[in-house]
């Protein structure tokens, strides 16, 4: 896999105006519970030095949070790298777009992505305006998305939807052996019997708003109602004693609730393979399977936090001593600035992590007696290397570079796979008048060929 070199950073003002329940609360109560900060300090911070305002101006720590208010936070934003796939189109006319969305993309600017994002890069790449997006996948999510270029397009298939006139099925890799009618890889034998689905209609609703998670829930408690079916369509036997195997899944959704598909197979018991939100021991010892959950509900949200907190990724804290415009300096100054860096940094806090971690920021600078070909900057951005960036691209790098950036200040490690693609795809969206499908993922056809599980497809969706 190949990851896009990150976007160079640059200042952004995220706006927001008063939800009705936030009206009435502090200001920095509801950053701390429904925005992703890594600390209150960091929100203190932003506040006391007017990053954070409200209706453009500076305002105290207890401010109170009134009807209308408009929230702005300017910040140096550090977007996320996506993998280097192409957005395929599936089909278009003067009124629809159809494509193939690649994992790790989301469709619209959240977060940290902006640029990086489905309806940028078509508008960057293929000059393509007024796209009206008119439904969504999650970002790890391959699959069909469908576009309209028109308000009268996207308001007929949208009702269409809403109308459950549109039959949405999916495909998954989930973890085990997925029993029913299925094909073996080896011989390719199909079993004898009609398989029957089996049916999910388990109410899904929303678990924290802060990490975005949602779980099976009563009506009662805000669930929502939600229905899937599922049949298996082919086991990969296991790699070795320690595995399970894996199943690929054939889904139909017929709501569609946000991670509908990863939390119903959560439930059964088969979350999917590598899923990193429902496929975890925090959930409890059968991993949520049918909703046995963590308890009590602070517990479980406080594990949760605790293993996506993305400081679990921090490699290492890159001091401004570390030289980021002067990649080319003499043995004697190299260990002049690590001998202040290190007593400044001890100055600064005793903590063994914090040493350990600045310990390996020294470690990984670069011997200056490597060839210049070899090196690797210390900068801002988590993800390049001067064998994939020119000299005009580095340049640029180096000069978005802020101090009193956190980000900027701080190395990640780099993404794993299981945190840019999730084996699940949006196969194919249909109607009494229209139909499309996209071509199934790598992940789905290590073992037959792409054919050999369309038919397969093809056989079983009258089932569903």
């Amino acid at each position: 896999m190949y990851l896009v070199v990150a976007v160079v950073p640059y200042h952004y003002i995220y706006t927001a105006f008063c939800k009705r329940r936030w009206v009435n609360c502090k200001l920095l109560d509801i950053l701390d519970h429904e925005f992703n900060f890594d600390e209150m300090d960091v929100i203190v911070q932003r506040i006391l030095s007017g990053q954070i305002r409200v209706n453009c101006d500076k305002v105290p720590l207890d401010y109170i949070l009134r009807d209308s208010d408009l929230l702005e936070h300017d910040v140096h934003r550090h977007e996320l790298a996506i993998l280097d796939k192409p957005i395929d189109v599936v089909y278009q006319d003067e009124s629809v777009l159809v494509v193939n969305k690649p994992p790790s993309m989301p469709i619209h600017p959240c977060g940290q992505y902006h640029h990086n994002t489905l309806v940028k890069i078509l508008h960057n790449e293929k000059g393509m305006n007024n796209l009206r997006v008119i439904h969504r996948l999650d970002r790890m999510t391959s699959g069909l998305v469908l576009i309209a270029k028109t308000y009268d397009a996207a308001m007929k298939i949208s009702r269409q939807i809403s109308d459950r006139e549109v039959v949405k099925f999916y495909v998954a890799e989930v973890e085990g052996h997925f029993k029913g009618s299925i094909v073996e890889t080896d011989g390719m034998e199909e079993k004898s019997g009609t398989p029957k689905p089996v049916i999910v209609d388990q109410p899904l609703g929303r678990l924290c708003d802060k990490m975005g998670l949602n779980a099976v829930m009563a009506e009662s408690e805000g669930g929502k109602p939600s229905k899937t079916s599922f049949l298996p369509l082919l086991f990969k036997k296991p790699q070795n004693a320690d595995s399970p195997g894996s199943t690929i899944v054939l889904a139909r959704l017929y709501t569609g609730r946000t991670h509908q598909v990863r939390i119903h197979l959560q439930y059964l018991g088969f979350p999917i393979v590598d899923d990193p939100l429902y496929n975890s021991y925090d959930w409890g010892e059968t991993k949520g399977a049918f909703a046995k959950y963590r308890e009590p509900r602070s517990e479980l949200l406080a594990v949760l936090a605790t293993s996506r907190n993305r400081n679990v990724y921090l490699k290492s804290v890159v001091s401004v001593f570390d030289y980021l415009f002067q990649p080319f300096i003499t043995e004697e100054q190299n260990c002049a600035s690590e001998n202040k860096k290190t007593r400044e940094d001890g100055d600064r806090s005793s903590d063994e992590s914090t040493q350990d971690s600045i310990a390996d920021a020294n470690a990984s600078t670069d011997d200056v007696s490597s060839p210049p070909s070899k090196k690797r900057r210390l900068s801002g951005v988590r993800y390049y290397d001067d064998s994939t960036v020119n000299a005009e691209t580095l340049a640029l790098l180096e000069a978005a570079y802020e101090s009193d950036c956190p980000d900027c200040n701080r190395r990640f490690a780099d993404p794993v796979t299981s945190n840019l693609v999730l084996r699940l795809h949006a196969y194919r969206y249909s109607s009494a008048e229209w139909s499309y499908s996209a071509p199934l993922p790598d992940w789905a056809v290590e073992s037959v060929t792409s054919e050999e599980l369309e038919a397969q497809i093809n056989k079983l969706l009258p089932l569903l």
